[in-house]
């Protein structure tokens, strides 16, 4: 590869790697296969992810929240039936900002991430934006669906990790709605914690 994203360590694949070092060090070793000429895009607020910059062998891009990252997410706003909206500012200075049909604000990292790579690869950033409005949520990651009764359901069923499951729950805490109800299955990746 010659350009490698790493959004997170988090916790799917607990079977196979105890531990968010030992999930880091094997995501880090994409980074390793990147030549000189390469570009790897991190997320500069993940701590695991920013301390795999050292073993870029190219070009670091770095995204997230943080005044110190490449693109910087402010102004966020994602409170449902709303959709994910921001400021990215980009370390030259230029401002763009993006408006999703995303549900919820822990979709800020991809977005990051996908408007550092068009930069990357020369995307005019106004037009990248532009094509964010235009992606829809994907199917059972927080997609909206409307009922016969006007009721609207956000199906969150893709994969139920911990990690797919607390923001679906923030989502849901802070919704403008007059009732909410939460149906759960089984939690992947939750080890003995499943009650």
């Amino acid at each position: 590869p010659r350009l490698a994203v790493m959004r997170g360590v988090q916790g799917p694949h607990t079977g196979a790697y105890a531990g968010r070092e030992l999930r880091a060090a094997e995501k880090a070793k994409l980074l390793d296969a990147l030549p000189r000429d390469g570009v790897a895009i991190l997320n500069g607020d993940d701590p695991l992810v920013a301390g795999m910059a050292g073993r870029v062998r190219g070009r670091v891009v770095t995204f997230g929240e943080s005044p110190g990252c490449d693109l910087v997410a402010s102004e966020v706003s994602a409170r449902f039936p709303d959709r994910l909206s921001c400021l990215v500012r980009f370390r030259d200075g230029h401002e763009q900002r993006v408006v999703t049909r995303l549900v919820g604000a822990h979709w800020v990292p991809a977005v990051l991430a996908s408007l550092a790579v068009a930069w990357v690869l020369g995307v005019d950033r106004e037009r990248a934006a532009a094509a964010m409005a235009n992606v829809e949520p994907f199917p059972g990651r927080m997609q909206p669906r409307e009922l016969p009764n006007g009721a609207i359901v956000l199906r969150d069923d893709n994969n139920a990790s911990l990690d797919a499951t607390r923001p679906a729950l923030a989502v849901m805490a802070g919704a403008r709605v007059q009732r909410r109800i939460v149906a759960l299955t089984d939690i992947s990746d939750a080890g003995g914690h499943r009650k």
